[in-house]
């Protein structure tokens, strides 16, 4: 995620060295795959945890849309908490009258036993926090007892109630969310509040994380552009040395370059009448000038050259689209 386009970085220069740079590339938004919470002074920001898989196709959305398409973004980017299953968050209308994500734990009911058993907590709460909840309830008496038989990163905690009660509690037609609501197994999540630094250090407010998502993408792009221009660069003058060696292995073997019990300016005029750089002298040991170094120099060659006619024929957006895809698949086995 950070090490692509390291060299393209520009890094911070504080007290006579080089220390951070000023951003890193990642090639998503990473600000969107952790929950966060700032409090800075007029302007404290906090968001929910997302998907990275969801992340990376809103970017190939992004990519992919027509440059005037109203709907850039047709993935639905969900929350993401490690441990929590992905099944168990909701968009739903809240009591506002507006749309908010919801997350639920998991619960099923034995009348006959008077038992509601209960196999996973909401994202924000705690195996003690929820104990502690249930303490108090015994302690109310609202419920007989409660026992966590959970293993191995199963949950599973069976909670007991007064006889006949939780028959009582359905049989009524109640509202089927009070229980679970008493046990606080359904949360809503905070709206988030993103107000972010953007690639100019600029205090920007974005309404969603859609809005993020797109913003990020059409910045990065523009790095894609500049990572072209580098690598055709440097192809191009490895090529170029690659070469100047290959010139001057051929002239030593067969003898139209001597080096030895010679002036380094005698030497100098005939480097410079082959047109090649005097650092080849100095650089290039004679066991290096062999028939089998120049064909192993001009191997290299050819795979620089299809290199460089892959990356010319490359759009900025195709490299960006192949860095998402090897990153989804990296990706896939852990956020699935």
């Amino acid at each position: 995620i950070y090490k692509i386009d390291y060299d393209l970085l520009d890094f911070v220069f504080e007290e006579g060295q080089y220390v951070e740079p000023k951003y890193y590339l990642p090639i998503i938004p990473t600000v969107l795959t952790k929950q966060n919470l700032g409090l800075a002074v007029g302007y404290s920001m906090h968001n929910i945890s997302y998907n990275p898989i969801n992340i990376i196709d809103a970017c190939l959305d992004v990519i992919n849309s027509r440059e005037n398409a109203k709907q850039k973004i047709k993935t639905v980017v969900l929350p993401y908490v490690r441990g929590i299953k992905q099944g168990n968050w909701k968009y739903e209308l809240g009591n506002d009258g507006k749309q908010h994500w919801v997350n639920a734990g998991e619960w099923k009911y034995n009348k006959a036993k008077d038992q509601m058993t209960i196999t996973d907590l909401p994202y924000d709460m705690t195996y003690e926090d929820f104990e502690k909840l249930l303490c108090k309830l015994e302690e109310k008496e609202t419920i007989k007892d409660w026992k966590n038989i959970s293993t191995d990163g199963n949950i599973e905690y069976v909670i007991t109630f007064p006889k006949k009660f939780l028959e009582k509690k359905l049989k009524r037609g109640e509202d089927s969310m009070a229980l679970p609501n008493m046990f606080k197994l359904v949360k809503q999540v905070p709206d988030d509040l993103l107000w972010l630094l953007d690639e100019d250090e600029k205090l920007k407010y974005y309404n969603n994380c859609y809005e993020v998502i797109e913003h990020f993408v059409k910045f990065r792009l523009t790095k894609y552009v500049d990572r072209k221009k580098r690598l055709v660069k440097v192809l191009e003058q490895r090529y170029k040395e690659n070469c100047d060696l290959v010139k001057f292995i051929e002239l030593i073997c067969n003898g139209k370059l001597k080096i030895r019990n010679r002036s380094k300016k005698d030497i100098k005029v005939d480097m410079d009448n082959f047109k090649l750089p005097m650092t080849l002298v100095s650089t290039v040991p004679f066991s290096k000038c062999t028939i089998e170094e120049r064909d192993e120099l001009l191997k290299q060659n050819e795979e620089i050259k299809k290199e460089l006619e892959y990356i010319r024929n490359t759009t900025e957006k195709q490299m960006y689209i192949n860095d998402l895809n090897n990153l989804r698949k990296e990706l896939e086995k852990d956020f699935r």
